[in-house]
């Protein structure tokens, strides 16, 4: 993996963390029922497609052979709209998954979305799904309802298509993984692939991703059995001609817990946990368009005290850094608790911790890709979402980031002898302001290759407000808009740091 990341050295996996106030809001989302497995819409590379709102879809359970599929919408400000049954049967419907499309890239309302989940019913497990499309989710229908058990569906939007009525669908059927590429609307499958119908060892998990650049449509990754009865972690990839190939992406260890993750651009990031250390840890891998190639796995985060899983990411929307991205999230559990972890672009960069349950809590995490407000991109919120049982039941609970970014604008590309950080303007500003800045060439004094520029803004406390640049550029000058709608009245810094350079200035912001 290029540059990626930083492991996590064990002493600092020991140092105890505590509640930082890194989250803006705080809401309990639902109470009174048995509700689990959150989840957000899958992510996308580099998280294209902001809209004003989300779906959350969860399972609410009514009895231990008895549960429905239920979608919310969550704003910027909070959840709201109530909560929406997709089913409402007798039967066992788990395992959702969701996907939206929007007109394009910020801003925008949803112009389709569809939800997958497995269902038992005849004796076996089949798949289903429902349409968003004018407001109005649609009746439950079937996917594939052949014989055989259909399970762990995952769905994501097909960027290959003009139309924005297509998703592709990946699932488990009797040890095989089947890939669709669906028709949300006509609710129709255009076309369906055994992906593992030559190999003979038991696969599972299957994740989907497409990638919006175009050069790879179609990546699809998944478990796959080893002789002594542990999981590898395998992928198939095509471009729109439907010619599948694949290869591994890692064979050490016992492997679970696939999870697709936001890339830089022209790559998927991958991430997975493993026991390879001895305790369940988490890993990552890069899986490059350009060039075809896995880059070699590092480590996101382990230690001998702790098992982790359940990661998740978030990437900022304008500004395209490698996987860890802006804020990540997972689950630590130890002898004795259970608790969620936030951390910033770095996994050593510890932001948060929340105890969740006991060393046997289940409790599972999703972190959504953003939800603008009033069509202003340069501001969103992030939400997380948990459940966490008390007293028979399982509630939802959300927590809330305001993240902050603005565009970056390459203003001259003549080469600076210098890095170079300007002073703000206006200043004092309300509540938007610009900041320019410079990059010299590699042969320059202080310049590191493959070192990112960053560039964030802190309150007078020192703590990060905003995270307006993270990424390797090219020599020249160059713009960024910061937009301090949401804070208030007072004295902020701006911080340019790279490779052995680093340079803070200070603004005022004047309502």
């Amino acid at each position: 993996m290029k540059k990626l990341i930083v492991i996590l050295l064990i002493l600092i996996c020991n140092v105890a963390i505590s509640q930082t106030g890194f989250w803006d809001k705080s809401q309990t989302v639902t109470s009174g029922f048995v509700d689990k497995n959150p989840s957000f819409d899958t992510k996308r590379p580099y998280n294209w497609g902001l809209a004003d709102f989300s779906f959350l879809i969860f399972e609410r359970w009514s009895s231990l052979n008895s549960s429905n599929i239920c979608v919310m919408k969550f704003g910027y400000d909070s959840a709201f709209g109530g909560v929406q049954y997709l089913t409402n049967d007798n039967k066992i419907n788990k395992n959702p998954s969701i996907s939206y499309k929007v007109l394009g890239g910020y801003g925008n309302t949803f112009t389709n979305a569809m939800a997958v989940w497995e269902v038992y019913e005849n004796s076996r497990t089949n798949i289903y799904g429902a349409t968003y499309n004018d407001n109005v989710w649609s009746a439950p229908y079937p996917i594939d309802t052949s014989s055989g058990n259909k399970t762990n569906p995952y769905i994501s939007y097909n960027s290959v298509l003009t139309s924005y009525f297509f998703y592709s669908i990946v699932y488990e059927k009797d040890g095989d993984i089947i890939y669709k590429n669906f028709e949300s609307v006509l609710k129709e499958t255009w076309n369906e692939f055994n992906l593992t119908a030559t190999e003979t060892e038991n696969c599972r998990n299957p994740k989907v991703i497409s990638d919006v650049a175009w050069t790879l449509p179609h990546f699809v990754m998944y478990e796959k059995q080893k002789p002594n009865g542990d999981y590898g972690i395998n992928f198939k990839r095509t471009t729109s001609s439907y010619i599948w190939s694949g290869d591994t992406i890692t064979t050490t260890g016992n492997n679970k817990g696939t999870y697709i993750a936001n890339g830089s651009v022209n790559t998927i990031g991958i991430a997975y946990e493993s026991n390879k250390s001895g305790k369940w840890g988490l890993y990552a891998t890069d899986y490059s368009n350009y060039y075809g190639a896995v880059y070699q796995s590092s480590v996101i985060v382990q230690s001998p005290m702790y098992n982790y899983r359940n990661v998740t990411n978030f990437l900022l929307h304008s500004i395209f850094t490698d996987y860890m991205g802006a804020m990540n999230c997972y689950v630590r559990q130890s002898v004795s608790a259970t608790k969620i972890m936030t951390a910033g672009p770095s996994f050593t960069n510890f932001y948060d911790s929340l105890t969740v349950g006991d060393s046997s809590s289940k409790t599972v995490i999703t972190l959504g890709n953003g939800v603008t407000r009033s069509n202003n991109y340069y501001s969103y919120m992030v939400w997380l979402v948990y459940d966490k049982d008390s007293g028979g039941y399982s509630s939802l609970n959300a927590l809330g980031k305001l993240a902050i970014i603005s565009g970056l604008n390459l203003i001259k590309d003549e080469i600076p002898s210098a890095y170079s950080l300007s002073q703000n303007y206006p200043n004092p500003f309300n509540p938007v302001t610009k900041i320019k800045f410079s990059v010299p060439s590699l042969s320059s004094p202080n310049v590191s290759i493959g070192d990112p520029v960053v560039l964030k803004v802190y309150d007078v406390m020192g703590r990060e407000v905003a995270t307006l640049v993270n990424e390797r550029l090219q020599p020249g000058t160059y713009e960024t808009t910061f937009d301090g709608s949401m804070l208030n009245s007072g004295v902020y810094f701006y911080k340019l740091s790279t490779g052995d350079f680093t340079e803070t200035k200070r603004m005022i912001l004047l309502k």
